[in-house]
């Protein structure tokens, strides 16, 4: 089943985002190359600028993760019988929990630049009813929730949860009383 490309992956970093990120690689290159060999570009300063250049490149690291998946405008609740995902912009979809029978976790390669598990709903149709990231707001909520019922399979989440692959692993399905 191709789901396509989904709406809310951000993409690739941007030009800004390599330059800053090619500049600090070359700058901090040749800070450990000088102290390694011994060139002192900076005089004794060499580990020293190393290493701040270090703590600069963790914080590079931390803002540019955090970055897409600080405000992360979907959501999903079970409340009142009904299973509700939202992607912040468009009307909420609604799906009667008793019509819920599978659910799918598709993953992708996009790595730490996109959103790569996706959770697919579906009842009787074909089509995905509902569909939310990992970052969703209550994706654990709905975790723990479907956790509790008959046909949740925990290793092919654990398997999901460690792919780095397009792949698609069925972690509910309401016919497979098994669990």
């Amino acid at each position: 089943m191709d789901h396509g490309k989904a709406p809310w992956t951000p993409g690739q970093p941007s030009a800004y985002y390599r330059i800053i990120v090619g500049v600090w690689l070359a700058v901090f290159g040749s800070l450990l190359l000088s102290a390694y060999n011994g060139w002192r570009i900076l005089g004794s300063y060499d580990k020293s600028a190393a290493a701040l250049l270090a703590i600069v490149g963790y914080l590079l690291v931390v803002r540019f993760r955090t970055r897409g998946s600080v405000r992360c405008p979907w959501t999903v609740a079970v409340t009142d019988g009904e299973i509700v995902t939202s992607d912040g912009q468009s009307a909420p979809r609604q799906l009667p929990v008793a019509d819920l029978r599978r659910v799918i976790i598709a993953t992708d390669d996009s790595g730490p630049w996109g959103d790569d598990v996706l959770f697919y709903l579906f009842s009787c149709a074909a089509e995905p009813v509902g569909v939310f990231p990992l970052e969703a707001t209550g994706c654990q909520d709905f975790l723990r929730w479907l956790s509790e019922r008959s046909g949740y399979r925990d290793r092919e989440v654990a398997k999901a949860m460690g792919s780095t692959e397009v792949a698609e692993f069925e972690i509910f399905n309401s016919s497979d009383r098994g669990g």
